[in-house]
């Protein structure tokens, strides 16, 4: 018989890890390897599961906080009027409210329309891109409505430009009668955060100023988005937040003075 008890041995407060105390004899030491050892055993299957929990849970709290940060912001930037709110689908654009003519996008699926307003607090798809962007869908809403207003006979050709803007590298537009088109991937040549109609010294091609004024809208893959209105002298002002080494996904249209 051994007057060694394991159960009197000291112990982790946390996970119960028995260790050899102060009035453990010698004598008894292979024995208080053994117990710890089992203390161990014991315990072991249910760490990787606290340390995934503790992860998850950490993981969560960034995750709401950014949500509510990016909220705010979006709050904050919404009383520019034109600043868009970006989400993936409609059911998560239908979660924010906005103010009368602010500018929602959906990114995906391609069914849906991709360009909303909020219109006496609702979100109501943009007129000319109720069909959705799924294969052309914009573009060939333009070709039908100019072919419903003159014979195939006088058909315009298409004319495309190239032109730079303020922070941007070159953008392109297609000009079809009166109506151009911006469309395309553009990336950021100097970060740019928290502009607010912000001008610089470039112009528009004069077949593109536009007869009153017009938007193009700016998408990233890093979540950003900006906005570049046109003005009526040719000007252009930048709003919002881009960086470089991303790229931005860039859409618009408007009625041109010329």
């Amino acid at each position: 018989m051994t007057d060694f008890d394991p159960n009197a041995m000291p112990s982790t407060p946390r996970h119960h890890i028995k260790y050899p105390g102060n009035n453990d004899l010698v004598k008894y030491a292979a024995l208080q390897f053994a117990a710890m050892a089992m203390s161990i055993d014991d315990n072991i299957d249910r760490l990787p599961a606290e340390v995934t929990d503790l992860v998850n849970r950490q993981s969560k709290a960034a995750t709401e906080a950014a949500a509510q940060a990016a909220d705010a912001y979006s709050k904050i930037v919404s009383t520019s009027g034109f600043m868009p709110v970006v989400r993936t689908t409609l059911a998560e654009l239908n979660k924010v409210t906005g103010v009368d003519g602010r500018t929602g996008i959906v990114t995906r699926p391609e069914d849906e329309s991709f360009i909303y307003h909020w219109v006496n607090g609702a979100w109501w798809p943009s007129p000319i891109t109720g069909l959705g962007t799924k294969n052309g869908a914009f573009q060939k809403w333009i070709a039908s409505m100019l072919e419903d207003m003159m014979p195939a006979s006088k058909w315009l050709t298409p004319t495309p430009y190239a032109f730079a803007a303020p922070w941007l590298n070159t953008l392109h537009a297609t000009k079809i009668g009166c109506i151009a088109i911006a469309s395309g991937q553009a990336n950021v040549k100097a970060t740019f955060a928290g502009l607010t109609n912000a001008s610089g010294s470039e112009k528009l091609p004069e077949g593109l100023v536009p007869a009153t004024a017009g938007t193009i809208l700016f998408s990233g893959n890093n979540s950003q988005t900006f906005s570049l209105r046109l003005s009526m002298d040719g000007t252009m002002s930048m709003s919002g937040s881009g960086n470089t080494n991303y790229f931005f996904n860039y859409t618009g249209a408007w009625v041109c003075r010329s």
